[in-house]
């Protein structure tokens, strides 16, 4: 009986010594914060299948400078695999820029590291987006008619920032063009505010050209967006589009499309 007990003892303190009880947590400086919340950030982008443009860095000269070295022995050492990959590919290249000149244009997306992984398809012409759309305000395309959501205008940019070290960046030859809003709680309830299930489609549309929203990983991507909205609280939103940047106007004639349920509506 006394060595059945002293096991149980012993098997008891093993457990506890084994436990994560006395375990403590790293402390970090605001710096190597921002650095690991940046590396995470971009192994998400990465590896998250459902994603087409991603975030990329915004490094200084010098820390370019060294990346730019590591880049260079590595494209030296993958040179010759990438050569055989080409003429190994050559027929299908040939039959993908066929399907790319019938798509009449191309938004482009952007990647983690900043270079293209493909296009959101735009097209010339009136499309299905035209004058006879219906008209009505963002809430109630939405389903969310106690909300105001507040158009307060449209900027082109470069590159968008989301934060001090990550940026998103369009693909070569095109400009964001983006739509910014205000969504306010009048109410005197919170409001959970789902747009990520709505699964809805925004359509921007300049002179003859129109273009589908990209879908980011911005935590205020309107496109995505998941929160409560407390009672008399506000939140800023943006939708993100590519355009030709030779297209593009500081303050030119834009008109917003959403579909969402089947249903398409006018709301800029």
């Amino acid at each position: 009986m006394k060595k059945k007990i002293s096991l149980a003892v012993l098997l008891l303190s093993a457990a506890v010594s084994m436990s994560g009880c006395s375990f403590k947590l790293t402390k970090l400086s605001s710096k190597d914060e921002d650095k690991f919340i940046a590396y995470t950030a971009a192994v998400v982008a990465r590896h998250n299948q459902n994603q087409k443009p991603g975030l990329t860095e915004t490094l200084s000269d010098s820390a370019k400078k060294s990346k730019s070295d590591e880049n260079l022995e590595e494209n030296k050492d993958g040179a010759l695999s990438g050569s055989d990959k080409s003429l190994n590919g050559g027929e299908n290249n040939s039959s993908g820029s066929e399907k790319s000149g019938n798509s009449g244009g191309s938004s482009g997306n952007s990647t983690v590291d900043g270079e293209s992984s493909g296009a959101n398809k735009s097209s010339s012409g009136s499309g299905s987006s035209g004058s006879n759309v219906e008209k009505k305000s963002v809430g109630e395309a939405l389903g969310y008619p106690d909300l105001d959501f507040k158009y307060t205008g449209t900027t082109v940019n470069d590159a968008f920032k989301s934060n001090n070290y990550m940026a998103l960046k369009p693909e070569k030859g095109y400009k964001y063009l983006v739509f910014h809003y205000t969504v306010t709680n009048s109410g005197d309830k919170d409001v959970n505010l789902d747009l990520l299930s709505l699964k809805a489609v925004y359509t921007a549309k300049l002179k003859d050209r129109q273009v589908k929203n990209d879908q980011t990983i911005l935590l205020n991507d309107m496109s995505t967006y998941q929160a409560t909205i407390s009672a008399g609280g506000s939140a800023d939103l943006v939708l993100l589009f590519q355009f030709p940047e030779n297209e593009l106007e500081d303050s030119g004639d834009y008109t917003l499309f959403v579909t969402s349920n089947g249903s398409e509506y006018q709301i800029v």
